[in-house]
């Protein structure tokens, strides 16, 4: 059974936090107001271990300097709890019929840890997945 105090976070939620807090975009408003609000509430926030990597990429892509991602590195293995991905997690993600599977093992490692929630702004992506409840950053306080 899954956990109501256990929320698994997407890489576009960290990514979107992170354009808000250091460039000021308005896009990561919500991704960011979402994160406050978890925390503040005590939630357990869960990510993918491979989603430092793809923050890590796109940082890099960004052209952010390199002392800037790796602070942003630190606070995120900080503030979250990491998953690992096991070869069986990869081989029950490829089995699903999502078409995304890098959302497909982002469920399965929700799963893992029994997340009741996961929090993106891509909710069209996860909306085929059983046993968990998704939440767009921007609708957070109604249901989280």
């Amino acid at each position: 059974m899954n956990d109501a105090s256990k929320v698994f976070v997407d890489t576009n939620i960290l990514i979107n936090d992170f354009l808000y807090r250091h460039l000021q975009r308005a896009t990561g408003l919500d991704a960011h107001n979402a994160l406050i609000s978890l925390k503040s509430k005590g939630k357990q926030m869960y990510i993918a271990i491979f989603s430092i990597i793809q923050v890590i990429s796109t940082l890099e892509r960004a052209r952010i300097p390199k002392d800037e991602v790796a602070k942003e590195v630190k606070r995120i293995t900080e503030r979250y709890e990491l998953v690992q991905l096991a070869q069986t997690d990869i081989e029950n993600a490829l089995s699903h019929e999502n078409l995304d599977l890098e959302d497909c093992m982002q469920y399965e490692l929700s799963q893992k840890v029994k997340c009741f929630y996961i929090l993106t702004d891509n909710v069209k992506d996860f909306r085929s997945f059983k046993n968990i409840v998704v939440v767009k950053a921007k609708k957070h306080k109604s249901i989280l």
